[in-house]
């Protein structure tokens, strides 16, 4: 009588699993359902934006490139500034993180950083030089 209760237990639980598995599979084909739809959209929108005035186009274009690489500068700097302050931190308190050398763990955060900015800064010099109209970021 006892194994029949527990198999009946066992078998409702497996249902219920079974029942939760498909509901979220179901939902998962919805946000990427979504997603597709969303990202034609997008493109079916800017076709239609050259197509009308390819000018404008342009210039949208130009301007999310310059957009993105504002973005870029603001995440490295923030991650960069993090990592340093908390490196610094952990050296002057007293290795509280546990690393090996915090002084060398402070100085790769800083190196990383520069080395970040710097890749940065490649790539947006490429985009200013093959662009052909001398784009670039103002004040920065």
């Amino acid at each position: 009588m006892n194994h029949e209760k527990i198999r009946g237990t066992v078998k409702a639980a497996a249902s219920a699993i079974a029942i939760k598995a498909k509901t979220f599979t179901v939902e998962a084909r919805k946000n990427v359902s979504f997603s597709r739809l969303y990202m034609t959209g997008c493109i079916a929108g800017y076709g239609l934006l050259v197509l009308a005035d390819p000018a404008a186009a342009q210039a949208s274009l130009r301007g999310a490139t310059e957009s993105l690489f504002n973005t870029l500068y603001g995440v490295v700097g923030a991650a960069g500034g993090v990592a340093t302050l908390v490196s610094l931190i952990n050296w002057k308190a007293g290795n509280f993180l546990g690393a090996q050398d915090p002084k060398k763990t402070t100085i790769h955060a800083i190196m990383g950083t520069a080395g970040a900015f710097g890749v940065v800064g490649i790539i947006q010099a490429i985009k200013a030089a093959t662009s052909g109209s001398g784009s670039s970021i103002s004040g920065v």
